[in-house]
């Protein structure tokens, strides 16, 4: 079997966390866990998650931040499908398309979830791309092509979307008011 680099996972939420780590490791993943230096008061809320490029993790990972969400502003389970479509995409495109699926390569996942918004912070190691020039979906010569959408359905879910330059880092804000609501988010890049 080929060594696994560890999927690394840093919160506060035991539980939850104990319970990642056990549907990790029942598929032979190496996981590092632990608790926020809580010495860092304002470090304790976040959560941080490190994977391999490799999209056998999404799911976990994905239902794991749901989760956090859904019990950090008292929501039954299931009350999130966009949010977690939003996520997931954010996800396939950092392992597909910014580390071309190389697991050897990681990407970071940094949440902090308040009383009125959850902001997910989405690194790969990749080049980045410039978010104008992919294609728009919609376009009719795009129609049919079986990829390409992840961009459009962050920005339909999202309140914020920002990639930085180069293009490797996406930061996006789902504000709790606006949860079951449908509002356009403005994409940018550039910070």
């Amino acid at each position: 079997m080929e060594d696994r680099p560890p999927i690394t996972i840093i919160d506060n939420h035991d539980e939850l966390r104990s319970s990642l780590e056990r549907s990790l490791r029942s598929v032979n993943q190496p996981v590092v866990a632990k608790q926020p230096d809580r010495t860092r008061a304002s470090e304790s809320s976040k959560i941080f998650i490190e994977i391999p490029s490799n999209l056998e993790f999404l799911e976990c990972v994905t239902s794991y931040f749901i989760r956090r969400i859904e019990q950090a502003w008292s929501l039954p389970a299931g009350s999130c499908p966009n949010l977690s479509i939003a996520l997931s995409e954010s996800l396939i495109n950092a392992i597909k398309h910014g580390n071309k699926s190389d697991t050897a390569k990681l990407v970071r996942i940094t949440s902090e979830v308040s009383n009125d918004e959850a902001r997910f912070t989405v690194e790969d190691e990749g080049d980045g791309f410039d978010v104008k020039k992919v294609p728009h979906p919609r376009n009719p010569e795009n129609l049919l092509k079986t990829s390409g959408r992840g961009v459009l359905f962050i920005q339909s879910i999202m309140d914020e979307a920002q990639y930085n330059v180069p293009g490797n880092r996406l930061t996006m804000v789902k504000r709790r008011a606006s949860l079951f609501g449908d509002k356009p988010v403005k994409l940018t890049s550039g910070q």
